[in-house]
């Protein structure tokens, strides 16, 4: 399922167009999924939209994960927050990523 929201937001404090950090979580069920943990995740996943959170995808994966969840928040502490409140259902790991575009732009 895929929840949409505004990319940019506005900062308060400064006043200023901010764009969302882009995060890859990597994650592993803890137990055998079941409907009531999955219906759990979607309330989590509804909940990280109030935090600022935007779930962009999340994909069901063959290998070491089981999901691939792709989301963008405000900043890092905000996507800890939200990644916190899973640790019941799934192991984590997560990636700030960056676009290729973004990332040659530092080669200069």
């Amino acid at each position: 399922m895929i929840l949409k929201l505004e990319k940019a937001f506005i900062s308060k404090t400064r006043n200023t167009l901010m764009v969302d950090m882009l995060f890859i979580t990597l994650c592993r069920f803890r137990k055998k999924p079941t409907k009531e943990t999955i219906a759990e995740a979607q309330r989590l996943f509804e909940e990280a939209v109030k935090e600022g959170g935007r779930i962009l995808g999340v994909y069901w994966v063959l290998g070491r994960y089981d999901v691939v969840l792709i989301s963008e928040c405000p900043d890092e502490k905000t996507h800890m927050k939200i990644a916190i409140k899973f640790g019941d259902i799934v192991s984590t790991e997560s990636l700030v990523a960056v676009s290729s575009e973004e990332a040659v732009k530092l080669l200069t």
